[in-house]
This record gives structure tokens, C-alpha cells and sequence, in this order.
């Protein structure tokens, strides 16, 4: 009995020494197995771009057709997204078909409802029967005991005191203004000696270098574009041509320029491949959360915002 539990626990453990290898290989081939893209387009009278993204040997392929329709398309291991989510949409189908004698059967109760609508006159004419009281008898009967009850120096006394009040509300009003100016003046200098602080320039300096760094890495590492263009006034194609060859060569390399001074036109093709790594973003995030001055710049902002 005992040879056999530890045979048991044995392949157990190899089970789940197995997935947990699978699951760290997984992990590291995310963090750097590198996501390629490679985009081609062309603009003539209207816009077309093709674009394909693959990760892991084609392992997973994603394709992104614009023309005057954006149109795309997922695979893994060859086969579409769209095989997988149609498994798990087709149960819900069933279960809306066979709800649908529920839905008869109410349809069948319609005829009480009906009758239910037909009762109405019957209300309608018990309302009819209700005595009818002389609205204007009565106005009249309430203006005459006000005008007894009011006399004119109490008119006058309630007019001053509406006058008072509205008054009181204004100055009210100001009050509360010029308090909440100076409020937000100080809120605003608080936050400026935050800002001007040197865990702050030093935080705001490092988060420029690594977004840099982060845009460096998405530029694509080889790209060419043949660009065709003339103007309505030749004299501007030819101002645009002199503006082009005063950029560096390696800019000119990438981009081509063949002016028209004969028509106004403009037309381009390009094309550009690069690819997008996981973990030298993750690594340009990390570094500025682990960074010191960006802790004491966020400590105190979160202590300011608290004691609001």
C-alpha cells in the first residue's frame, strides 16, 4: 500500500513540477521573446495600410487590414480567435431558444389585459358623479380675510424685511468668495513648494530620460517611405526640395523625395519593421517606482491631497 501512495505522489509531483516549468517558461518568453510588426502602406486617392504583428514564432499572429474598412484577424497556432468564441456563444443560443414558450405563453395572456382596459368607463363615470366645488367662491372668500388680517404697515414692514434678507445674502456670498481665494492661493503655493522641491526636478527628470528611452524603443529600427509631391506654384515644390536636402543623409536614406512641378499631387508608399520587447518597458517602469526621490515626491503629494 505504501509503494503505492509514493507512486502516486510521485507522479503528483512530477505533474506539478511540470506546469510550474511550463508556467515560468511561459512567463520569461513574454518578458523577452520580442513582439515583431511589420507595416506597409500606400496613399494615392485613398489610404490603404497593412499591418501584421507576431510573438513567439508566429505562435500568436495578429493582421490589421485598412482600407475603407478596418478589418482584423487573430490566430493562434493557425487557427482563428473567432473558432474559439463561438464554442462558448452557441450554448447561450440554445438556452434563448428554448425559452421562447415562455415568451408564447405570455403572449396567450394579452385578452385579460384587454379586458382589464375595457373597465375603465365605469371609473371614468363615478369621477363624473363627484360634486363639483365653486372655485371661485371660494378665492374670493380667502382674498377677503387676507385683506382683513394684512393691513398696509405690515406690508411695508414685510417688503423691508425681503429687502434686509437678500442683503444679508449678498454680503453672505462675498464673504464666502474672497475666503475661497484665499484657500486656493494657499493650496496653490503648497503645491508649487512641492513641485520646486529637489526630490521633485530629480523625479521629473528621470521620468523624462526613461520615457525617451521607452519612445527609442517603439520607433521601427528600419523604415523607408518614396514620397511623390508639386504644388499649385512650382517655386514652393522647389523651397520643399532645398528644405529636404539640408536634413541628415541617414534621414534622407529613409525618406525619398521625387517633386512634380508640373501638377499639384501628392503620393507616398512606405513600409517599417521593429519590434517591441516586454521587458525593457517593464524595466523603464520599474526603476522609476524603485527610485527614492520619486517615492519622497509621491509620499508627500499623497500627505498633501490627505490633509485636504
Amino acid at each position: 500500500m505504501l509503494s503505492v501512495l509514493f507512486i502516486i505522489l510521485k507522479i503528483i509531483g512530477i505533474v506539478l513540477l511540470a506546469i510550474v516549468i511550463l508556467l515560468l517558461l511561459l512567463f520569461f518568453c513574454i518578458l523577452f521573446v520580442p513582439a515583431r510588426y511589420r507595416i506597409t502602406g500606400s496613399y494615392e486617392e485613398t489610404f490603404v495600410c497593412k499591418a501584421k504583428i507576431t510573438w513567439l514564432l508566429h505562435f500568436i499572429v495578429v493582421k490589421i487590414n485598412v482600407e475603407k474598412e478596418t478589418v482584423t484577424s487573430i490566430r493562434i497556432l493557425g487557427i482563428p480567435l473567432s473558432v474559439f468564441l463561438r464554442k462558448k456563444k452557441e450554448p447561450a443560443v440554445e438556452k434563448q431558444k428554448t425559452n421562447k414558450p415562455a415568451v408564447e405563453k405570455q403572449k396567450t395572456n394579452k385578452p385579460a389585459v384587454e379586458k382589464q382596459k375595457t373597465n375603465k368607463p365605469v371609473v371614468e363615470k363615478q369621477n363624473i358623479n363627484k360634486p363639483q366645488h365653486d372655485a371661485n367662491g371660494d378665492k374670493e372668500t380667502d382674498t377677503s380675510c387676507k385683506s382683513e388680517k394684512i393691513t398696509f404697515f405690515k406690508k411695508i414692514k414685510l417688503k423691508i424685511q425681503k429687502i434686509i434678507d437678500l442683503f444679508n445674502s449678498i454680503i453672505n456670498q462675498i464673504k464666502l468668495f474672497f475666503t475661497d481665494i484665499k484657500e486656493k492661493k494657499d493650496r496653490i503655493k503648497r503645491y508649487l513648494s512641492i513641485l520646486k522641491s529637489d526630490a521633485a526636478k530629480a523625479s521629473f527628470l528621470l521620468c523624462k530620460k526613461k520615457l525617451f528611452k521607452m519612445l527609442k524603443h517603439f520607433i521601427p529600427r528600419k523604415m523607408h517611405a518614396n514620397i511623390t509631391y508639386g504644388l499649385s506654384d512650382p517655386a514652393d515644390t522647389g523651397y520643399i526640395l532645398a528644405l529636404y536636402s539640408m536634413l541628415p543623409e541617414a534621414f534622407g536614406k529613409k525618406v525619398v523625395l521625387y517633386p512634380d512641378f508640373n501638377q499639384a499631387v501628392f503620393k507616398c508608399d512606405f513600409r517599417m519593421k521593429g519590434l517591441i520587447r516586454m521587458w525593457t518597458l517593464l524595466h523603464q517602469i520599474l526603476s522609476v517606482i524603485v527610485d527614492k526621490n520619486c517615492k519622497n515626491f509621491y509620499k508627500t503629494l499623497k500627505k498633501e491631497i490627505a490633509n485636504e
